[in-house]
């Protein structure tokens, strides 16, 4: 009865996260987060109760089961995920139901087992795109990609620091694997929605702010292929490559404003331009 009533208030929190998804209303996040918590939260106290019936190797799936369930929002926010922890918890819990066949589990159970089952090992496989899927998941920024940017991804506002006619805030997203793995970190070029502000548009103009957020796109996949050669480095040795493009795009954006003279010089622009388009290309 227990796993029963668990399993259709886990299919209430799945729904109304899909619904919060699909029509961008807001508790996404909290959402899943509450929908997971409530899974481990259960699986953790069924733990307790196995273990006071002395039932001890029921204690021990219920227990492992529940580190299952907290693995998948882990390697989604990809903080604190370990390929090789996550492969022997898989193994050792798959192994424990087979040597132990005459453990009499619940139906409702079984059936839940087998999805958090599939799931992790889906999520096993899952490569560095999956995780940077969840970093362009957040509805007030937009990631680059081949759609280009229009005015109306910007704000009109009556002036802008400096005098200038239009401002874009290009920055690369990035998440660190906090503990030794083989995929240190994963970054994705972004622009925040609501800090695009112009004074005054023209093609010239706008073609000038994509071209801040394709420099921002060029040094992201610059520091994708620079993390290849630091897989299982520590989170602090992975922070210090991070920044590291980080101060790259500080100062290749400024040489860039500086060069163009803030799009007035075109013969400069031009060859920016040339030399964005090519670096994108390869």
């Amino acid at each position: 009865m227990g796993h029963r009533v668990f399993l259709i208030i886990q299919i209430f929190f799945i729904g109304l996260y899909i619904l919060c998804k699909t029509f961008d209303w807001p508790g996404v996040s909290v959402t899943l987060l509450f929908g997971w918590t409530y899974s481990f939260g259960f699986y953790i106290v069924m733990t307790f109760v196995s273990l006071f019936k002395r039932q001890f190797w029921l204690t021990l799936v219920y227990f492992m089961f529940a580190l299952l369930i907290i693995c998948i929002p882990i390697k989604i926010s990809f903080t604190y995920y370990n390929i090789i922890v996550h492969f022997i918890l898989i193994f050792g819990f798959l192994m424990l139901l087979y040597r132990r066949t005459e453990l009499e589990l619940n139906k409702s159970f079984k059936t839940f087992v087998s999805l958090i089952l599939i799931i992790n090992v889906f999520l096993f496989f899952a490569g560095d795109n999956f995780v940077s899927e969840k970093l362009r998941a957040n509805y007030l920024f937009k990631s680059y990609s081949s759609e280009q940017l229009k005015w109306d991804h910007f704000n009109k506002v009556d002036s802008l620091k400096g005098g200038y006619h239009a401002h874009i805030e290009a920055f690369i997203s990035y998440r660190i694997n906090k503990v030794f793995n083989y995929t240190p970190a994963t970054a994705v070029a972004k622009t925040e929605l609501d800090n695009n502000h112009f004074v005054s548009q023209s093609d010239n103009l706008l073609e000038h702010e994509l071209y801040h957020f394709k420099i921002t796109e060029v040094v992201t996949r610059k520091l994708n292929k620079a993390l290849d050669n630091y897989h299982f480095s520590s989170a602090e040795k992975t922070k210090k490559i991070v920044w590291q493009y980080l101060d790259t795009l500080y100062d290749m954006q400024k040489a860039y404003d500086t060069e163009t003279e803030h799009n007035l010089n075109s013969q400069k622009q031009r060859q920016w331009k040339a030399w964005v388009d090519k670096e994108l290309n390869k």
